[in-house]
């Protein structure tokens, strides 16, 4: 499942800006608050969250992964 879509066109989407600090990577932060924000908790998942609901209805990250891969630990205290 790819949610780093950073070429999105985002005229059919609602777009959310979010400012984040985390002792996590920011990959996986914002992989996190993305599946939190819009179809449950990113660690656990029950029977009828499929791969293919996640696909349809997450979150999408416009950024590339591997820029936020590579800010990791910039923004860290």
């Amino acid at each position: 499942m790819n949610l780093f879509v950073p070429d999105l066109d985002t005229s059919e989407y609602i777009v959310v800006e979010y400012f984040i600090e985390s002792s996590e990577s920011l990959r996986t932060a914002t992989w996190n608050l993305a599946i939190g924000q819009s179809v449950g908790n990113p660690e656990v998942r029950s029977n009828w969250e499929t791969d293919e609901l996640f696909e349809k209805h997450s979150c999408i990250i416009l950024e590339e992964e591997k820029t936020l891969s590579e800010w990791s630990g910039f923004f860290q205290r």
